[in-house]
């Protein structure tokens, strides 16, 4: 995310570590845990001739590739996109509880101590991977200056290609 311009009163971005938020989430509540490596959300995002849509675990476990990442955009959420059986109480009591399981998430993530915020000024970039650290910002005053950002978006199986190429090139030695 490159700040072009940013003279508005408020807008300061602030940037949330779900992956820690994640495991605070299983040491405390493993069943919440559990609930929501399954249960699949919807996500809707329309904009300038697009229209992405996914369904999606809130938690995403990959073991194939060892990872863990979260799906986590309340703005861009839509309904859940399933079917409850007419009679079967047992489908009620899930999404009970996945909502409880999510609404613990959620506490998890907003906890302060997993937050960093910084107002950016032109020229910062940030770089982030988007399925670790959740990004948003607060809200600010449009009348009080110009504000732009521009975000980029490269897929992370590109990005760790690309990773393997250089650290074999240099010998394991980028850093």
């Amino acid at each position: 995310m490159h700040c072009l311009k940013n003279s508005v009163k408020g807008g300061q971005s602030i940037f949330s570590d779900s992956l820690k938020a994640i495991h605070n989430l299983k040491f405390s509540y493993p069943n919440y845990f559990n609930l929501l490596t399954k249960f699949p959300l919807t996500f809707h995002y329309i904009n300038n001739g697009h229209h992405m849509h996914y369904n999606l675990p809130a938690i995403v476990i990959d073991d194939c590739n060892d990872t863990l990442s979260v799906s986590y955009a309340p703005p861009f959420q839509g309904p859940i996109e399933f079917t409850l059986g007419s009679n079967d109480k047992k489908d009620e009591i899930n999404l009970i509880e996945f909502y409880k399981a999510y609404q613990q998430f959620c506490k998890f993530i907003e906890d302060p101590s997993l937050k960093f915020e910084s107002t950016l000024t032109p020229g910062d970039l940030v770089i982030f991977a988007n399925r670790r650290v959740l990004h948003g910002r607060k809200s600010y005053d449009p009348q009080s200056g110009q504000r732009h950002l521009k975000g980029a978006y490269i897929e992370y199986c590109e990005f760790k290609d690309k990773l393997r190429v250089l650290m074999n090139k240099y010998n394991n030695n980028l850093l």
